[in-house]
């Protein structure tokens, strides 16, 4: 009797966490598929040259876009689970505010950084320098894709998000397709911001749509330090960078630094 009580009481349980991992599944089979057709699509199409500037750029990009999220996104996704989890409606906010801010911030420094430094960063990594502003634009959308992902996995919204994955890269799927199709190498990284641009769309529909509901179970918390949330997230955001970095960048450098002693 007991046994079947426990049973009926984890069931709703299980079911959600088996939808969950099927989304996750679908959406992750979208992103893995991804590099795989615009590789496979740009080395017939346009030769290795192009495939090995495009990379080249891409990881310049993507580099310091791992600084970014794994610094405010994993720090985001970790406390908004455990502020939702303990129903602290100004520890949740504050932490969501944190994440938008932040990024913005860095983001803002980094984009002022490359503008005032580019005449010297483009002829080291063997970058056109008529791409800036695309890599800025690509920085920025990236950042934000990779930000909302992980807010989506900490507010438990992982069905939204992989409808929201799911329908960016089939717009990256065909915007390479077309690109490939009209032979126009030079708008390559643009596929790629369309998509994010998409999903970037797409998330904050969802986010002010789907706010009210996942905020309406919390609670104010009357003794509720703004300080120590600051120091809680980057303090775990700052050791979580550190080691993600440490093992996802080594990637992104060993292309970023063939292209500045090889061609591409």
């Amino acid at each position: 009797m007991i046994d079947a009580k426990i049973k009926k009481k984890h069931h709703p349980f299980r079911s959600r966490l088996v939808k969950n991992s099927l989304y996750t599944g679908l959406a992750l089979a979208f992103v893995g598929i991804v590099p795989f057709i615009f590789n496979s699509l740009i080395a017939r199409t346009f030769g290795e040259e192009i495939l090995g500037s495009i990379n080249i750029v891409l990881s310049f990009c993507l580099i310091i876009t791992t600084f970014i999220t794994n610094f405010l996104g994993t720090s985001a996704n970790k406390f908004l689970a455990e502020y939702r989890g303990r129903k602290s409606l100004n520890h949740f906010i504050f932490t969501f505010q944190i994440m938008i801010y932040g990024s913005l911030v860095i983001l803002s420094i980094v984009s002022l950084t490359l503008i005032t430094k580019w005449d010297f960063l483009f002829p080291k990594f063997s970058i056109s320098p008529e791409s800036l502003y695309p890599i800025i634009a690509f920085i920025f959308l990236r950042s934000f894709y990779i930000l909302f992902r992980r807010a989506f996995y900490g507010m438990d919204m992982i069905q939204p998000y992989a409808i929201n994955e799911i329908i960016c890269d089939v717009f990256m799927i065909i915007g390479i397709s077309y690109i490939c199709y009209i032979k126009q190498s030079v708008f390559l990284i643009h596929s790629y911001l369309i998509s994010y641009l998409i999903f970037f769309i797409l998330s904050i529909f969802t986010l002010i749509n789907r706010f009210d509901q996942i905020t309406s179970t919390l609670n104010n918390i009357v003794n509720f330090s703004k300080t120590d949330v600051l120091k809680k997230f980057f303090k775990y955001g700052f050791i979580s960078m550190i080691g993600t970095v440490a093992s996802t960048g080594t990637g992104y450098l060993s292309i970023i630094f063939t292209g500045i002693f090889l061609s591409n």
